[in-house]
């Protein structure tokens, strides 16, 4: 289940990226999928790195 849900909220976010970046009619909802991924990714691993490097 968690995969599926991982896949949706991609799916939003890519899309939502897509229409700001003004890139909608250029790319597919795969493309859409795979972006909102990465860039939720990037931004996990970029909390990661200051809960880690900030003082406890």
């Amino acid at each position: 289940m968690g995969i599926v849900i991982l896949l949706v909220v991609g799916g939003i976010i890519g899309w939502l990226a897509s229409i700001v970046m003004r890139t909608d009619g250029q790319q597919g909802i795969v493309l859409n999928i795979i972006v909102g991924i990465v860039g939720a990714l990037i931004l996990l691993a970029i909390v990661n790195l200051v809960r880690r490097n900030s003082v406890r």
